[in-house]
């Protein structure tokens, strides 16, 4: 890439001009007062190349190349208004990737990487030139279709992913497969703008994830409120845990040999005036779900502590208390060193705390990094 500056200038015989153009600047004897034409070139194409580079960086994902978040989200927006102004529909479909977490833990993220890049090349062959293929983040992926005929084209473009990305993906003699689940949403009657459209086509991959692997579903009005109310429910539930308002409930494991109680389960409750009672397993999932897991837990540990204790003055110190956690191992924490400094200072022996977990969380990376947790217990 050249520029080119070009000067015509006319003086008078025997003078000269002074170009202070280019690095030193030119000086042109002027003779017989005839035209002074002057040519400066300078080379940007280096120049330009940066300049296209650092635009593609600021709107291409590094890693597989395609289009990120910032430039899909233009993109569909200007799909939208496009469409209500030439009155064809379009779609958006969110694409989230089942089991990739396994992968990364399992093989490590180099695998996870190339399991992205492969999947971003299938996405590539069954789209047209006209739609857009975009990672969101993580793995994550949108694809904007415009226009399209109906609805009804919609499931003829997600049977051709589903098949697409069924076939392996090779990477250093792995065969790895991307199982995906899909979300879909239509434009513009499922929302006037790119966020609203967007919002709508993630309540939809989140209902397709909750119906198992490969699934797809479409935006719904009462799946979405059904979602708002959950989320208003993990609000809740984190001021409760903050305020120490759960409760624990208790009851009875009886030895089927001699009919005798051996262990009380704790039960965490929680009772809301306008939502209702909850309990269980479901309030630590919630609370895994929504991220304070660990805050979670450290309360339930310490009125764990607090329940033993109340065992000995009633003259039941045979019995254990047990509890149910099916969360990962590193949602502990720092709970389980303040759990056995607690139990040691009272002289409590851990015999008295039964701690449950679920298999999984002894499975792939995720269980060896919580390894030095559970060796502690």
């Amino acid at each position: 890439a050249l520029i080119f500056f070009v000067i015509v200038s006319r003086c008078e015989a025997g003078r000269s001009i002074n170009f202070p153009f280019g690095p030193r600047g030119f000086t042109m004897a002027q003779l017989r007062g005839q035209p002074a034409i002057l040519v400066v070139i300078e080379d940007v194409t280096e120049r330009k190349r940066l300049e296209a580079e650092l635009r593609r960086l600021a709107y291409h994902d590094p890693l597989t190349g395609l289009p990120n978040r910032a430039l899909f989200l233009d993109r569909l927006g200007a799909a939208i208004r496009l469409s209500e102004r030439e009155g064809r529909p379009g779609a958006l479909f969110m694409l989230d990737l089942d089991g990739f977490k396994q992968v990364n833990d399992s093989f490590g993220h180099d695998t996870g990487d190339a399991l992205l890049r492969g999947v971003a090349r299938r996405l590539l062959r069954v789209t047209r030139r006209s739609d857009t293929v975009a990672r969101l983040s993580g793995d994550e992926f949108a694809l904007l279709l415009y226009p399209i005929a109906d609805a009804a084209v919609l499931e003829q473009v997600a049977q051709r992913l589903f098949a697409a990305l069924s076939v392996p993906i090779r990477h250093r003699g792995r065969a790895l497969r991307a199982w995906a689940s899909l979300g879909a949403a239509l434009f513009p009657c499922d929302g006037a703008d790119a966020q609203a459209v967007l919002k709508h086509a993630d309540v939809a991959l989140y209902r397709a994830k909750a119906g198992g692997r490969g699934g797809l579903a479409f935006a719904d009005r009462a799946f979405r409120e059904e979602l708002e109310a959950q989320q208003k429910l993990g609000r809740a539930l984190r001021e409760a845990v903050e305020g120490g308002m759960l409760d624990l409930a208790f009851e009875p494991r009886i030895c089927l040999e001699t009919s005798h109680p051996v262990a009380l389960e704790a039960v965490p409750v929680w009772r809301h005036p306008q939502l209702g009672t909850a309990r269980g397993r479901s309030l630590a999932e919630l609370a895994e779900a929504y991220g304070f897991a660990s805050k979670f837990v450290e309360w339930l540990l310490a009125r764990l502590l607090e329940a033993v204790r109340q065992l000995d003055p009633a003259g039941a110190s045979s019995l254990a208390i047990a509890v149910d956690l099916p969360l990962e191992p590193l949602a502990l924490g720092q709970g389980v060193e303040r759990l056995l400094d607690e139990l040691a200072r009272q002289g409590l022996t851990p015999e008295r705390l039964w701690i449950e977990m679920p298999e999984a969380a002894f499975e792939g990376r995720a269980g060896r990094a919580a390894r030095p947790i559970l060796d502690r217990l």
